[in-house]
């Protein structure tokens, strides 16, 4: 049996005898071990901040610590500090912060309401002088090149609950991943809250967060590098949480409110005012040669994904070279059921920004070479056929235009229980919705005049 230390006698023979003596010692003597218990604090609170060492210390010593003294979980160091936070900051001291005390330091403070209620021990509060970030933020930027250790930090506050699934998107902690970048700890984070509006925005100022991969604050000339990393990081987590929208590589730039929520944007909508996309930007950044080589890592051709669908739809300027990485490409279906030129097709023929040109009487070979499939396949969007969509042009149908398109497949507006679906759900008794007749309708007239004009030429 070991000997009490000296220290542990004379702390029990006070206990034993400490209302047995005159008062006005007693007095002396709570003052003078008062004053040595707010020392010891103090002591045990600058040992958290400059001595505690992941190499030397062990989680059960520093618990010890804590439980003697809890009150040292609230000393602030000389920079206004807690000891949660000084464990992840590099002081420059030379000494590596000792961020796997982290967990312990948290969960421990947050027992006791260090920093106030609902700051889980410290891990909310902001860093002061830090431009606003707090300490969870501060743990998804780690220094060092080392983030398997910050990830491995991270996955223990999460299994704490100290670390949620809402806080990703809430204190944008992807961005900061990116920022050096740490790949290990952003993968982490993207499957913590595979959320299309988290990985799809997710920027400190709400832009789309793959558009933000180009970006890089230094002024170096070697910004391309990071930032292409930054680019594959991203288009890879897309493309394994959200392989039907490509991953985001054609996302538009934009704020989330600005945007399409279902993340899919209008293929009629893409002359040279609209937003970009990703893919645009990526070429614009990186040349063609770099881009393609990232892209094709992320989605390689023999995955048979629809990226040329996706081209023609929202970068239709940039579908013949993609288009050249990605020849199969071609000869798939989309969810719609439509080969890429029938997607481009109907992307041509409604396109704003050649509208009111592209007429049958200025540009004829555009509607003779439509192929059967073209011209039978039903936009989305619309419900439409293609002959229903120019007629559905406000003061700019194209009576020849449609004529060309209809004559080729006359079927398309045969009653519901012959051959069509119903267009808009507003079933009439004879098969077709109100919007169908009116077609009909203008289509019966369009005809009659076109016989009309050829009987004339006739005469």
């Amino acid at each position: 049996m070991n000997n009490p230390s000296p220290m542990d006698a004379f702390l029990s023979e006070i206990n034993r005898n400490h209302g047995k003596i005159p008062k006005t010692l007693h007095q002396k003597v709570h003052a003078i071990a008062t004053k040595a218990a707010e020392e010891m604090v103090q002591q045990a609170g600058k040992f958290l901040h400059q001595e505690l060492d992941q190499d030397i210390h062990t989680e059960s010593e520093i618990k010890a610590l804590i439980d003697l003294f809890p009150e040292a979980l609230s000393c602030h160091d000389e920079d206004g500090y807690l000891p949660v936070q000084s464990a992840i900051v590099d002081k420059g001291d030379g000494r590596t912060p000792p961020i796997n005390f982290v967990p312990l330091l948290a969960r421990e403070g947050e027992k006791r309401n260090v920093g106030g209620s609902n700051q889980r021990g410290g891990l909310l509060l902001e860093l002061d002088g830090d431009d606003d970030y707090n300490t969870l933020q501060y743990l998804t930027w780690p220094p060092y090149n080392n983030d398997l250790k910050y990830t491995k930090v991270l996955a223990k506050l999460h299994e704490m609950n100290l670390l949620q699934r809402g806080d990703v998107k809430k204190f944008q902690l992807l961005a900061n991943a990116l920022t050096e970048p740490a790949v290990a700890i952003f993968d982490f984070l993207v499957d913590l809250d595979p959320d299309p509006n988290t990985l799809g925005t997710a920027w400190r100022d709400g832009l789309a967060i793959i558009h933000q991969s180009y970006r890089y604050e230094s002024e170096s000339d070697n910004y391309k590098v990071p930032s292409m990393t930054r680019f594959e990081i991203l288009l890879n987590a897309g493309m394994r949480h959200f392989p039907q929208w490509l991953g985001f590589l054609f996302r538009k730039h934009g704020r989330l409110d600005q945007l399409d929520t279902d993340h899919t944007h209008d293929e009629h909508e893409h002359d040279d005012d609209s937003p970009k996309t990703a893919c645009e930007v990526a070429f614009d950044s990186f040349g063609a040669d770099e881009a393609m080589a990232i892209i094709k890592r992320c989605i390689p051709p023999s995955a048979n994904h629809p990226i040329l669908h996706r081209a023609f739809q929202h970068a239709p300027k940039l579908a013949n070279q993609i288009g050249g990485y990605y020849p199969d490409a071609t000869y798939l279906r989309d969810g719609t059921d439509r080969t890429p030129f029938e997607i481009k097709f109907h992307s041509d023929l409604m396109d704003v920004s050649v509208v009111p040109t592209r007429t049958y009487k200025e540009d004829a070979l555009f509607f003779l070479q439509a192929t059967d499939g073209q011209i039978s396949a039903r936009d989305p969007k619309t419900g439409l056929y293609p002959f229903m969509m120019v007629a559905s042009l406000e003061n700019e149908s194209d009576l020849s235009a449609i004529y060309c398109l209809l004559r080729r497949n006359p079927k398309l507006v045969l009653p519901e229980g012959d051959a069509r679906t119903n267009i808009d759900g507003a079933r009439g008794r004879d098969g077709g919705g109100p919007h169908t007749r009116s077609i009909n309708t203008r289509m019966m007239a369009s005809r009659k005049r076109q016989r009309d004009n050829n009987n004339a030429m006739e005469e």
